[in-house]
């Protein structure tokens, strides 16, 4: 997922798919079918100079076997260090962790994590940052969880714009690894707010 710099909030996801990742690495290595019939696999290769090493399709980064075929290390990796991989495919492996990766008797509140969240959100849905000064934001969200300590309008503002500069920087990092011509087709396009954009 993305991740933020400075004061900015992280989205660190690895407290919270712990308990699914065990219980997934628990029935993988029970199984007496092939080793590799996990998703996660298709993101990594054999290591042919250290058969106890995989390495990652995306990134290159190199990350140990488990013994009895353990892949939440793997999962792990895909989740939230590899700074390569698509959000496709990241979403495909979430997806994986099934509807009790998110046990409420595990749950630990991270506020930076929930920020990102609403960062995320507040881009999605295209809400208008004004949204979270309404009177109704902080009941909202205290109801949720009494823990949540609110942010203003500017910060979630710079957030989203720290959203769009990493993923300009990734876009453009890709672009300028391609060995071929790339050709730009731009068009106007109407928000929701009825602004017109470059797109």
């Amino acid at each position: 997922m993305l991740s933020f710099s400075g004061n900015q909030p992280g989205l660190d996801v690895d407290a919270i798919v712990e308990e699914s990742e065990s219980r997934n690495e628990t029935i993988e290595t029970r199984s007496t079918r092939s080793k590799k019939k996990s998703l996660v696999w298709d993101h990594f290769l054999d290591d042919k100079d250290d058969e106890k090493k995989v390495i990652c399709k995306h990134c290159g980064v190199p990350l140990s076997k488990v013994k009895g075929g353990g892949t939440s290390h793997m999962r792990r990796h895909i989740l939230i260090s590899c700074k390569s991989i698509n959000n496709e495919d990241r979403a495909n492996i979430l997806a994986t962790q099934g509807d009790n990766w998110f046990d409420p008797s595990n749950f630990k509140f991270d506020p930076d994590l929930t920020r990102g969240l609403l960062t995320l959100y507040f881009i999605d849905a295209e809400v208008p940052f004004s949204a979270i000064e309404s009177r109704f934001w902080k009941p909202t969200m205290r109801s949720l969880r009494p823990e949540y300590r609110s942010v203003g309008r500017q910060t979630v503002r710079e957030d989203c714009v720290a959203v769009f500069k990493a993923s300009c920087s990734v876009a453009m990092a890709e672009i300028e690894e391609l060995d071929s011509r790339v050709s730009f087709t731009s068009d106007i396009w109407t928000s929701s707010a009825n602004m017109d954009t470059c797109a």
